[in-house]
């Protein structure tokens, strides 16, 4: 399994700093559906494209770093989904094909 992991820096110096973890996010990935997935611009700042090969989708959604669905979609307009409203930050997409298999992955809004 992989993770995200968080970290706030609270202060200090390089020798002698504190540290706090904001939140770990489990990270699991279907690597039949990844394969399947073309996700691009990444980093984005208006719009990403999803690209799904040989199968279709089902759903799309994106939590932020604390689990809250921030967005979600059951279809696309030519490939394209507009995550203009998005705040600055990294965020989880999770896509869902018709065939029931789910993938997650990492993007930024820059």
């Amino acid at each position: 399994d992989r993770f995200l992991i968080y970290i706030l820096y609270l202060g200090g110096t390089n020798d002698d700093c504190t540290l706090a973890i904001v939140h770990v996010y489990p990270v699991n990935t279907n690597t039949i559906l990844q394969e399947k997935v073309k996700i691009y611009p990444n980093p984005t700042q208006d719009w990403l494209t999803v690209e799904l090969k040989e199968s279709q989708l089902k759903s799309i959604k994106i939590t932020d770093m604390t689990g809250k669905i921030v967005l979600e979609q059951h279809n696309l307009v030519n490939n394209q989904l507009d995550i203009s409203r998005l705040s600055l930050g990294v965020y989880i997409l999770s896509i869902e094909d018709k065939e029931g298999n789910m993938g997650q992955f990492q993007i930024l809004k820059e």
